[in-house]
């Protein structure tokens, strides 16, 4: 008698994560363009170290337009999906959700790339929490105006609104707020230099630290 598979765990996660070309990439640190590249890279790969570190998410993708960033990132346990037709930022998103291979079978969870003192552990610290939330929730940024996490129960339907205070779009499309029992590390994403100097005093992780000593950026912790 054959016997069908159990249907997958919908609290199983696929995490995507956005990464622009590095050109164009955290303009609002004011910096030269290859001083924001280098950081830019180092950011999302903390962020993406992190997030395989983290027990509760099985699959990491990194969703881009830069054919480049799968040599420019170092080796880790994710996938690289290029898209360079997708209009902008969520239509990207949207499309990594329901491409053919990576639809179905987990949750999906979008986390920013620029989370360089995220550890593993907030994370799972993170996802404990949000078994009990609504289907569809959110992380807004330190500043309560954007949004570093997004997660939905799956990619039907999924329409993230990424942008121009997107906490209080996401809030006002119904979805839970998670930001109060999220770590710190996990809101504290990085734009400006006082972000940098925020990261850091919360610990950046290993990329973005080797890459601000490299440049001797002086962040003025005291």
């Amino acid at each position: 008698m054959t016997t069908s598979s159990p249907p997958a765990d919908p609290r199983t996660y696929r995490a995507f994560v956005p990464v622009k070309s590095w050109e164009r990439a955290k303009t609002r640190l004011g910096l030269p363009a290859q001083v924001r590249a280098r950081l830019a890279r180092a950011f999302a790969a903390d962020t993406l170290a992190a997030l395989t570190g983290s027990a509760g998410i099985d699959e990491v993708v990194v969703v881009t337009d830069n054919p480049t960033a799968r040599t420019d990132l170092p080796a880790g346990d994710w996938d690289v999906l290029v898209d360079t037709d997708a209009d902008g930022l969520n239509d990207a998103l949207v499309r990594a959700a329901t491409h053919p291979a990576y639809a179905g079978g987990h949750a999906v969870v979008v986390v920013c790339a620029d989370l360089p003192a995220l550890r593993g552990t907030d994370v799972d610290t993170l996802l404990a929490a949000a078994r009990t939330s609504a289907r569809d929730w959110f992380v807004s940024d330190a500043q309560e105006v954007g949004t570093t996490i997004l997660a939905s129960a799956d990619g039907t339907g999924f329409r993230p609104a990424f942008g121009d205070a997107s906490r209080a779009v996401h809030a006002a499309r119904g979805w839970q707020d998670l930001s109060a029992p999220a770590p710190e590390r996990v809101r504290r994403d990085v734009d400006t230099i006082a972000d940098l100097r925020a990261a850091s005093a919360l610990g950046l992780g290993p990329a973005t630290l080797e890459v601000v000593a490299d440049l001797g950026l002086d962040l003025d912790l005291g």
